[in-house]
């Protein structure tokens, strides 16, 4: 389920915002692309500007998403934790 919400969040969050994402993989294993980043083929991994930038600037707010690999939940991650993750895009790093 909280994968789901993740996917879910993810595509609805992509499309408010014009975005172009696939996001493949097990729901409890989703693996995020900007189609941006891989448009005329798949790129090498450095090469990946959107998603770089994205997972960065999620690490700096607290919620930390592989830019390169699937992201892996467990039964620990609720609807609180999911919610948290999606809302880091709409705020400002946290910097205590």
């Amino acid at each position: 389920r909280s994968g789901q919400m993740l996917r879910d969040g993810l595509h609805a969050q992509a499309n408010a915002h014009k975005l172009r994402i696939t996001t493949s993989g097990p729901v409890q294993m989703p693996l995020l692309i900007f189609e941006g980043d891989r448009e005329g083929g798949v790129p090498p991994a450095s090469s990946w500007e959107r998603i770089e930038l994205w997972a960065s600037e999620c690490a700096k707010r607290g919620v930390w998403f592989h830019p390169f690999h699937n992201n892996f939940l467990n039964a620990a991650h609720g609807e609180a934790d999911i919610s948290a993750a999606l809302k880091v895009n709409g705020t400002e790093p946290d910097t205590r």
